[in-house]
């Protein structure tokens, strides 16, 4: 039978060690965000089915926001760090964008007054 449960280093562990260990946040939790109402959140699952080839034990997820349950699934502990970080530059780049295109028409007249060419409207014929 294959390594089923690994964890945190990838070290294979049994059912009962992993089990405890799932229990403690502290030990399961690898790193939190929370971006007004989106949330970025990567934990270690420790568990690997045998048809994924290489122990995917990290996994990496976005609750809410444009990029809602995207996940990306890692082998090492560092990996799923790095890719937190990036998860969470497509938050801060998805909410910076909402700000600028909120902004957008806030200033609307004074963008007008400084474009040099036409901007195609729907409704114009």
């Amino acid at each position: 039978m294959s390594q089923l449960f690994y964890d945190r280093a990838g070290l294979p562990i049994e059912m009962m060690e992993w089990s405890a260990l799932m229990s403690m946040d502290e030990y399961r939790v690898v790193a939190q965000d929370q971006f007004d109402d989106i949330g970025v959140s990567t934990v270690w699952l420790g568990l690997c089915g045998p048809w994924w080839g290489v122990p995917l034990i990290f996994e990496t997820m976005i609750f809410g926001g444009a990029f809602a349950q995207h996940q990306w699934r890692y082998a090492t502990e560092q990996q799923a760090i790095a890719g937190h970080q990036y998860a969470c530059g497509l938050v801060a780049g998805e909410l910076r964008m909402q700000t600028e295109l909120a902004n957008v028409g806030e200033n609307e007249d004074d963008q007008r007054d400084g474009c040099e060419h036409e901007h195609n409207s729907p409704d114009a014929t």
